[in-house]
This record gives C-alpha cells, structure tokens and sequence, in this order.
C-alpha cells in the first residue's frame, strides 16, 4: 500500500501494483508488506523499486517455493495457520 498525506492534511491511498505516481509535497508511506504474511490475496513475494527524486514507485511481484517454506514452518512447529496462510495470500 501506498498512502499520501497533503499539505491541507487530505489522505490518499493506493494499492501495491505496479507503478503508481508520487504526488508532490505532503508525506507519503510505502509499506511492501512481507513475504510470507500476504494480506492482498496474492501468494506471492513482493518487493519495490522506488525513485523519490522522479517520485515513482513500482511493486514487482515473484515467485517463490511456498511447499518448501510450509514445510519448514511445520517442521519449526509453529502454528499452522502460518503455513496455510502462504498459500491464500491472507
């Protein structure tokens, strides 16, 4: 997620795909999220290229061997929902 707090104090949001534009002046938050705890319904990893000069930022999105990563989060014994969650992407 992207979120953007202009100067007059407005709040504008956008979801993590693709390249999406900076608006100028105000603050602006970039959360990429993390691998393994999806909570945008895609399982896979995501990661960001951003140019705060050019005020761009672009979310890629790859592939990675979700089978062997809940394989050891249960062989780590952790909860299994854990596991389950890799693969729902949420």
């Amino acid at each position: 997620m992207v979120w953007h707090l202009s100067s007059t104090g407005n709040i504008k949001s956008w979801r993590g795909k693709g390249r999406i534009e900076l608006p100028a002046g105000g603050k602006t938050l970039i959360n990429v999220g993390s691998v393994g705890q999806p909570r945008d319904l895609c399982p896979d990893a995501c990661y960001a290229i951003c140019d705060p000069q050019a005020r761009w930022v672009e979310f890629r999105r790859v592939d990675y061997d979700i089978a062997k990563a809940r394989r050891k989060i249960l062989r780590a014994k952790l909860p299994r929902y854990v596991a389950q969650r890799l693969s729902l992407g949420r």
